[in-house]
């Protein structure tokens, strides 16, 4: 049955063609080798040579030939449509019995096909099917495939792609549920400071000393930068997900206290005696007691 579809096919193709250009030789030699290996079963093969075929010119055989090793490389959606594409432009009479038989594998091969609902959420950008964008946004998507090994994806930006990784078989359905926020990618960030010593604490624990470099987390990470003799710097940083950010902190030399320069102590003592002689100075001299008439202390009657 099937090398009688494959000499039918070879015949209808050609033989109204007396004189052909050269590009027409080229599309036949294409033609022929196709058939030979698909005769033989090897599909792939015959899929290169009879899509060179194609390219060249469109005709009703090499339509139907390219869908049958379509079909063997299990390439089912692009088999139905060069079997609707044969449909279309064949020959009423000529191709009656190839379009039967074109009919019935539709048929089957669209019974045959797998259908998926991919529930995405997590605020995606972009939905992906063997690597292929699909569709944008969240929400449920459907598709329709090829039996076999499939792998689902959905993009955010700073978040590592949710993947999933399906084998589907002929005929079945099936629902993958994809969360596009769900794993933050990890955020980068450069500090440098001055002076070059300079402490670096990140979270509550020293991470270096003048130059940092590092992976952190994405949320709000505590940056508070220290060295002698300077005031220290604190920062709240907002890192996103998946970013870059690269700090510069520059201290400022503490200023000294009033207190510790010398000459405001020894002021201070000068200003200190100058007060103390002051007030021995200005005290009046203390009395005597007064003495009554009759010899008896009269101080405290006063």
């Amino acid at each position: 049955m099937k090398r009688w579809i494959m000499a039918f096919a070879f015949f209808l193709s050609w033989t109204p063609c007396a004189a052909m250009a050269d590009d027409t030789e080229l599309a036949r030699e294409h033609f022929e080798r196709g058939v030979a290996l698909l005769d033989d079963s090897q599909f792939a093969r015959a899929v290169i040579e009879l899509e060179r075929s194609l390219a060249i010119r469109e005709t009703a055989p090499v339509l139907f030939n390219l869908g049958l090793a379509y079909r063997g490389v299990g390439r089912y959606l692009d088999a139905i449509q060069r079997f609707r594409r044969f449909l279309d432009i064949r020959h009423e009479t000529k191709h009656r019995e190839m379009a039967n038989l074109a009919t019935t594998l539709i048929q089957e091969l669209e019974a045959a096909l797998v259908h998926v609902e991919v529930e995405v959420m997590g605020d995606a950008t972009l939905v992906r099917v063997d690597d292929r964008a699909v569709a944008r946004g969240d929400g449920t998507h459907r598709a329709v495939l090829d039996p076999g090994s499939h792998v689902f994806e959905a993009n955010r930006d700073g978040y590592v792609p949710a993947r999933a990784t399906v084998v589907l078989k002929a005929g079945a359905r099936e629902r993958i549920v994809l969360d596009a926020g769900e794993t933050p990618k990890p955020s980068h960030i450069t500090v440098e400071t001055r002076p070059a010593g300079a402490e670096i604490w990140l979270d509550g624990k020293l991470v270096a000393r003048g130059r940092y470099e590092g992976q952190v987390t994405s949320g709000t990470r505590r940056l508070r930068v220290a060295a002698s003799g300077y005031e220290s710097e604190a920062r709240s940083l907002r890192v996103g997900p998946g970013s870059r950010q690269q700090v510069s902190i520059t201290l400022t030399e503490a200023t000294r206290p009033v207190t510790k320069e010398w000459w405001f102590w020894a002021g201070s003592a000068a200003v200190a005696g100058a007060t103390v002689l002051t007030v021995i100075l200005l005290q009046p001299e203390e009395e005597s007691p007064h003495a009554g008439s009759l010899g008896f202390v009269t101080e405290a009657l006063r």
